[in-house]
């Protein structure tokens, strides 16, 4: 099922209103909502919010308090992070722990703990996002989830071929650091 939502990703990623629609046809509201969700993470606001302007999307009623507050942002944190979340959250921390609490809270809390879309499928469109906006070290850190996660290599190798987002070196790169970490 990655397949049309990593169109639609890749078509909000480059902002074409047109391809944007197309890619669009063949998904559920539903779906386009919660992986539009998905992208404001890594592809910021402007660009989500360009792709609901080019659709036209029935209305959606949403209890915003209870879904947040229904979802512990840390405990999906260790879930996905495993044995490396207490490094990874002792990291960001150092970061900045505004940004740590917002990671939490926020990404990992109120949007990526979402189940519309499997965690496979959430943990395989991370993986492309990532790729296309070249951040290695998150890539990384999301790679060694999915392979937590039961996330084949070839499901991974497969998205990246298949999905005309990433650039010839950035599919490259993975690829290369896929095989010689697998």
């Amino acid at each position: 099922m990655v397949g049309p939502l990593a169109q639609f990703a890749a078509a909000t990623d480059r902002g074409a209103a047109d391809e944007i629609c197309n890619a669009a046809r063949s998904l559920p509201p539903e779906q386009i909502r919660e992986l539009l969700r998905l992208l404001s993470i890594f592809l910021g606001f402007p660009k989500v919010l360009r792709a609901l302007q080019c659709l036209s999307l029935p209305p959606e009623t949403l209890d915003i308090t209870s879904t947040t507050a229904s979802t512990n942002g840390e405990e999906f944190f260790r879930q996905l992070y495993g044995s490396d979340a207490d490094r990874v959250l002792l990291h960001l921390e150092g970061l900045d722990s505004l940004l740590h609490q917002w990671v939490l809270n926020h990404a990992y809390g109120t949007v990526l703990s979402r189940p519309t879309l499997s965690l496979s499928t959430r943990i395989r469109l991370i993986l492309l996002a990532l790729a296309a906006t070249q951040c290695w070290k998150q890539w990384q850190s999301h790679y060694r989830n999915a392979q937590r996660h039961g996330i084949r290599q070839s499901q991974i190798l497969d998205d990246l071929e298949s999905h005309n987002w990433l650039t010839s070196a950035d599919k490259e790169k993975v690829t290369a650091w896929v095989q010689n970490h697998g």
